[in-house]
């Protein structure tokens, strides 16, 4: 297959879904092997991200706002 998605396959062919799409795709081993590595790849993103955590809370130090123009 080519870059191409099933989705965007199937809409090409106006298919409703893409069963046919998936019966008739015969993918060759180069593209099987590259999906393998960009999925490799993606969990060794998620480890990376998982061992050095970004920060979920930000404290933010807001003092209010004094309306210098009104006398009560």
């Amino acid at each position: 297959m080519s870059r191409a998605t099933e989705q965007d396959i199937a809409a090409c062919l106006r298919h409703s879904t893409t069963s046919l799409v998936k019966r008739y795709a015969h993918l060759s081993p180069s593209h099987l092997k590259r999906v393998v590595e960009k999925v490799a790849r993606f969990e060794e993103i998620v480890t990376l991200k998982t061992e050095n955590p970004v920060p979920t809370e930000i404290k933010l130090e807001i003092e209010p706002v004094v309306d210098q123009g009104q006398v009560t």
